[in-house]
């Protein structure tokens, strides 16, 4: 690790630009706040303050994250989840790991969400770099494809595949493609083990979507999938009677956590934006989409009239609190916009409004998180009398 600052220098030294802003994603537990390597399972040296030894060493603004988390904000936001709330990403390569968006914006928990690689499923399982036995990446990774090639290749007396010693899951694949169904079981067997794993994560998380990148997930593509997939529905509870959640291939292929790290070297996350910020590029978006929901035959028709109706009495004259009095006069006012407000986004439904949306990921959850704040401060019974009137 202590050669990395050097390697990057001369990077962006060759590079075509000035850089102002760099975005870096290791594969490993980074404390984003501290740009602080913690730990990481594959290599020693740690912890190290990776943000201060590159930015010394570039004389820019550095971003250190982990590597899960700037694949999740590419896909989250440009890629294969966008359009989609509650987005996981889960990446596939030497190891798995995993990176949550919702809205857009990383979700990071206490700091250190997503190292699902290290999940123990099969406790008499093999060994895994970080130490424990049986963790998911250990079976269902590259690592895993490049085990299941080298007993392939021992099973094989005219070592058709490789070399005991040389065998990897690149030629497990190749191999597969050339009909060798024992290589063809083998990735069969890994899709299974991952499929395992996200039929935990979707049980757990219950996501909008699932994204597969890395690049072990892009080298097999379906191959991997398919059977992963299978598995998955097979051991969701109750799969029959809630709806799917979709596994798909990352849009951005390998180069996702290269995308996101350009977005997070740009400060593109939410958390880096003051709320004032994002609430003023919210208005305009907002208004927009309370306007087309109006008119949306997908909006139930009743929904619609009430929220006109709720937003006709707040401008009319004819007022439950006269207008004259100080500082409640015009509480019936906001409250019936509210209402309406509030009764058109709840019916209106995630897709409709992920449709008509015109504003970024960011500015959508505010909005929404401010309809669910002025619902939550209309009194029940009030609630109750509107849902019967517009029912």
């Amino acid at each position: 690790m202590g050669r990395v600052p050097a390697l990057v220098a001369g990077i962006v030294a060759e590079w075509p630009e000035p850089v102002d802003a760099l975005g870096v994603g290791i594969a490993g537990l980074v404390d984003v706040d501290e740009g602080l390597l913690t730990w990481m399972p594959h290599h020693s040296g740690w912890p190290r303050p990776m943000r201060d030894e590159l930015e010394s060493a570039l004389g820019c603004r550095v971003v250190v994250d982990n590597d899960a988390n700037m694949a999740a904000l590419a896909e989250g936001r440009r890629g294969a989840g966008e359009g989609h709330r509650f987005v996981l990403t889960v990446t596939v390569g030497t190891g798995i790991g995993a990176g949550l968006t919702i809205g857009g914006r990383v979700e990071r928990g206490r700091g250190f969400l997503g190292e699902v690689g290290h999940m123990v499923v099969d406790g008499s399982g093999p060994r895994c770099s970080c130490g424990l036995r049986g963790c998911w990446e250990a079976v269902a990774s590259g690592t895993a494809l490049d085990r299941a090639a080298r007993a392939l290749a021992e099973a094989d007396p005219r070592r058709a595949l490789a070399s005991v010693e040389t065998a990897t899951g690149r030629d497990l694949a190749e191999a597969a493609a050339r009909g060798n169904r024992d290589a063809a079981a083998g990735i069969d067997r890994v899709g299974v083990a991952f499929g395992r794993g996200l039929a935990a994560l979707a049980t757990i998380l219950d996501p909008d979507l699932i994204v597969v990148g890395g690049g072990v997930a892009v080298g097999l593509g379906e191959r991997l999938l398919t059977p992963a997939r299978r598995a998955m529905i097979d051991l969701l509870p109750g799969a029959g009677h809630k709806p799917k959640t979709p596994v798909v291939e990352a849009e951005f292929g390998v180069e996702c956590r290269i995308d996101g790290s350009c977005h997070r070297g740009r400060g593109v996350d939410m958390s880096e934006r003051r709320w004032w910020e994002i609430a003023g590029a919210a208005v305009v978006p907002a208004g927009k989409l309370v306007a087309r929901l109006a008119r949306d035959p997908r909006v139930p028709q009743r929904t619609r009239w009430f929220a006109a109706g709720a937003a006709a009495y707040a401008l009319l004259p004819f007022d439950l609190i006269p207008d004259r009095i100080p500082l409640i006069g015009k509480f019936d006012d906001l409250g019936a916009i509210m209402l309406g407000l509030v009764r058109l986004v709840e019916d209106a439904g995630e897709e409709v409004i992920a449709e008509h949306w015109d504003g970024g990921p960011e500015e959508l959850e505010a909005f929404l998180a401010f309809v669910s704040s002025a619902g939550e401060l209309v009194p029940r019974r009030v609630r109750r009398i509107a849902g019967l009137v517009g029912a």
